[in-house]
């Protein structure tokens, strides 16, 4: 039994994929040590389950998921030196994104393959994921109506499907093809509460007004060139008393990223300006770091905010 598979004891779909890695990427055995090396860490059940819900979402090909995952790992170095050599990000508009990423359909598909497995096996994201579910969802007003923005894999709203307080759940995305990718993952998995997914952009005003008890924005913000209208989008959509979750990364090189963050506290600043009372934050350093040391070295860090409006 390798040390990885003695840490995973009793996690049997997070030991399945760790393996799987080690066999195909066997270099990358120190990162999933440390990534693994805390048998008590808090995120590791919901880290679980996301793992048993990817492999039902991967089936047989979990090889080549792995392969595109390690491509996507060599496109963050390559930006990242690029980050620690000029102190910004590579792209700064949206259609630099869009020319390099978001109009290349197999190059898109390959990172978002990639991105599926990150989810699980950086520690940033699976403590994102456990702040989503223990300080937002399970903290709702009963019967609220739920909105994500963005929705991607539908991990998040597989998630929300789950949760008591969830009365209902509408997706918005900007485009047909994402939206339809989120419809496959939700019958994949078996998600059976009734959703709607819906073409939406997010730096429009909203079509209704104060519709949502809850409202979800993760990794998105450092997506666009004007997050701040997007934040007024969602601000408007939320019901009085309703809760937003935002998950947004800083200092977090990505072929993909355009607004770059140096802080957390800078993330909530935005926040506030908007109207948002600031309810709980927290933020996830990767794999590796702690905090203090996340933020002197400008590693990636994920801000995770729970915001009302009053």
């Amino acid at each position: 039994m390798t040390e990885i598979q003695t840490l995973l004891a009793g996690r049997p779909a997070l030991a399945r994929i760790a393996a799987a890695v080690l066999k195909s990427w066997p270099e990358h055995a120190p990162f999933l040590a440390q990534r693994f090396a805390d048998p008590a860490d808090p995120a590791l059940p919901v880290a679980e389950e996301m793992a048993a819900v990817v492999l039902r979402l991967i089936g047989d090909d979990l090889p080549g998921y792995i392969a595109s995952y390690r491509r996507m790992c060599e496109a963050f170095v390559a930006e990242d030196l690029h980050f620690r050599r000029t102190g910004r990000y590579r792209l700064s508009s949206f259609a630099d994104a869009y020319r390099e990423v978001y109009s290349r359909p197999e190059y898109m598909s390959d990172y978002l393959r990639g991105i599926l497995l990150s989810q699980i096996l950086w520690a940033n994201q699976a403590e994102s994921f456990r702040f989503y579910v223990e300080n937002f969802l399970a903290r709702l007003r009963p019967g609220s109506d739920l909105l994500e923005v963005g929705p991607g894999h539908g991990l998040l709203i597989y998630f929300a499907a789950r949760a008591e307080r969830v009365a209902s759940i509408t997706g918005w995305d900007v485009s047909e093809s994402s939206l339809a990718m989120t419809r496959r993952t939700l019958e994949t998995i078996g998600v059976t509460r009734p959703y709607a997914l819906a073409l939406h952009n997010i730096l429009e005003p909203p079509s209704v007004e104060a519709a949502f008890d809850a409202v979800v924005v993760s990794e998105v913000l450092e997506h666009l060139d004007r997050p701040t209208a997007a934040l007024d989008t969602v601000f408007a959509a939320l019901r009085p008393g309703g809760r937003a979750f935002f998950n947004v990364p800083v200092n977090s090189p990505a072929p993909d990223h355009i607004y770059h963050w140096r802080s957390p506290a800078e993330v909530e600043e935005m926040v506030a300006s908007r109207g948002f009372a600031l309810v709980d934050t927290a933020a996830a350093a990767t794999t590796g770091y702690d905090l203090e040391r996340a933020l002197r070295r400008k590693v990636t860090v994920n801000a995770l905010i729970v915001a009302g409006r009053p």
